[in-house]
């Protein structure tokens, strides 16, 4: 039991480290555009997400910091990408 919460520990530490990387290369990337305009709630979202996806990914993997990084950077996009799928299948319904 006590293994576990610490795999979820490190695991919340490392994916959140993983989503800061990626808000990061977004953030350059929208500067990079000439963009200034970018919304926070998404930012904290996605943060959020890479802290839930992170620590599952530690629990599960055994305490693989690595794992839970790469879960932490990709596991927003993951949703993301979901995200936008079911948004422009419900709008063609429309």
């Amino acid at each position: 039991m006590i293994e576990t919460i610490s795999f979820s520990l490190l695991g919340i530490v490392f994916g959140f480290a993983g989503g800061s990387l990626r808000a990061v290369v977004g953030l350059v990337k929208q500067l990079k555009l000439k963009k200034t305009e970018f919304k926070i709630g998404y930012i904290l979202f996605s943060l959020f997400v890479s802290i839930i996806t992170g620590s599952i990914a530690g629990a599960l993997t055994g305490g693989t910091w690595i794992i839970s990084f790469l879960a932490g950077y990709t596991g927003s996009d993951l949703i993301e990408g979901l995200g936008k799928m079911v948004i422009k299948k419900n709008s063609k319904k429309i």
